[in-house]
């Protein structure tokens, strides 16, 4: 279950819960860092991986706070946190583990806001190795 930490992702991870019972839950987010090429085309390698640090640790500190409200008992939980970009590095942490299935929250997003931000639920539809349930905010 990838998730970007939003209401969305959460509400996604609570239908888990409640149509596996007992289900294994890898819950993943996949990080970008802005400006990492700039950084190490400009020879601040070292200050790229010291950023690539501090972020990763964010994401994982994030994740924890994320999920203390919600109830995974009898639900084994493995965190996962990933650089790359959202889409591709989702189907591939899919394929990698061998996922039955792929878990998204989603926002609906039409039009410019669609074509300008991306969007990660149609790429992961149409590449996902597996089954996919895509679990609308506030359904």
């Amino acid at each position: 279950m990838p998730t970007d930490f939003s209401d969305a992702s959460r509400q996604a991870l609570a239908a888990t819960t409640f149509l596996a019972p007992g289900a294994g839950i890898d819950l993943l987010h996949v990080y970008g860092i802005w400006g990492e090429e700039q950084l190490s085309m400009a020879g601040a390698v070292e200050k790229a991986e010291q950023y690539r640090q501090r972020t990763e640790l964010w994401a994982m500190t994030s994740m924890d706070r994320w999920r203390l409200d919600i109830d995974l008992a009898g639900h084994p939980v493995e965190q996962h946190v990933r650089k790359g970009y959202a889409s591709s590095g989702t189907v591939q942490f899919a394929a990698d583990r061998k996922n039955d299935l792929v878990v998204m929250g989603t926002v609906r997003r039409t039009g410019v806001s669609n074509v300008l931000i991306g969007n990660v639920t149609d790429h992961v539809l149409r590449t996902a190795p597996c089954d996919i349930l895509i679990v609308p905010q506030n359904a």
